[in-house]
């Protein structure tokens, strides 16, 4: 008899918003189906070519809402706040940023989407009504 793994999101639907980026991926990699919304309408649409249809469901569930908060991430994005708010170069307008930061250093995408991820699962089932601060403690 062949082994089935269970994804950590099987039998879940997820709305992302900010959706170009590499937590839509996690969750469908974990089994989850997907609704995507990004203002990049470009790489949105390439991004569910790759993943696959829109998410439906046919019968009710119960409903969790928790909001993610991450601070500054290591991003195109982040880094043109970071260069018109400050502006400098990049790398000098990083440094500041991470000056700010009391972990030093931006957030990578993949420990936002780790966030999301757990978020979503089975492993916060009775988290709910949560806004979860993912900024390297600068809300402290």
């Amino acid at each position: 008899m062949a082994h089935v793994t269970m994804g950590r999101l099987d039998d879940k639907i997820a709305v992302i918003t900010g959706a170009a980026g590499s937590t839509a991926r996690r969750f469908v990699a974990e089994g989850a189906r997907v609704v995507l919304a990004d203002l990049d309408q470009q790489r949105l649409q390439q991004l569910a070519g790759e993943l696959g249809g829109p998410a439906r469901s046919s019968r009710s569930r119960p409903i969790r809402v928790n909001m993610l908060h991450p601070g500054p991430v290591d991003n195109a994005f982040q880094h043109r706040i970071e260069t018109t708010a400050t502006g400098r170069d990049e790398a000098s307008a990083n440094a500041i940023f991470d000056g700010m930061i009391p972990l030093g250093r931006h957030a990578r995408a993949d420990e936002v989407a780790a966030a999301a991820l757990y978020l979503a699962s089975d492993e916060s089932a009775f988290l709910t009504g949560a806004t979860v601060p993912l900024d390297g403690g600068m809300s402290i």
